[in-house]
């Protein structure tokens, strides 16, 4: 199996295709099953059709949400038939999408010392001194987060 391209770049909201190309390798031709997994959140695969016979092809549609996290994903393509199964592998680029947040995510028992970061609801936070139990967003400019952006 194949796909053609074996790469893609993709901006965040929109879709892209491929061609998934079967192939006889031993014996007579046989009924190919495709399936599509490593698929990242907010991307979703169609294949049409999905299942061919050996040394057919099918059309596979990847299409993203806006909120994609930005990143490069290595999208697989099984085909299984009755005597043998493989694989195609697709890297897909998506761009203009969300950021992945880096930092641990918030915790309300851990207590946080100034200059230690946090992400919480999409955004990136600083500790400004000690805190136990403040949830970043809720203190206004004053209190002890500070709010990094978006991430």
């Amino acid at each position: 199996m194949t796909t053609t391209p074996a790469a893609a770049t993709v901006t965040a909201g929109a879709s892209t295709s491929a061609t998934v190309q079967t192939a006889v390798t031993a014996g007579a031709a046989q009924t190919v099953n495709l399936t599509v997994s490593g698929l990242p959140a907010g991307v979703t695969a169609t294949l049409s059709p999905t299942s061919v016979t050996a040394g057919g092809s099918s059309t596979l549609t990847l299409t993203t949400s806006p909120t994609t996290v930005s990143g490069t994903y290595q999208i697989a393509v099984n085909g299984s038939a009755p005597s043998a199964g493989h694989a195609a592998v697709l890297t897909l680029t998506v761009t203009g999408g969300a950021t992945q947040c880096t930092a641990a995510p918030w915790s309300s028992s851990t207590v946080y010392t100034g200059g230690q970061q946090v992400s919480h609801k999409g955004h990136t936070w600083k500790a400004k001194w000690w805190t136990l139990g403040e949830e970043p967003g809720t203190t206004g400019e004053w209190g002890v987060w500070q709010d990094l952006g978006a991430c």
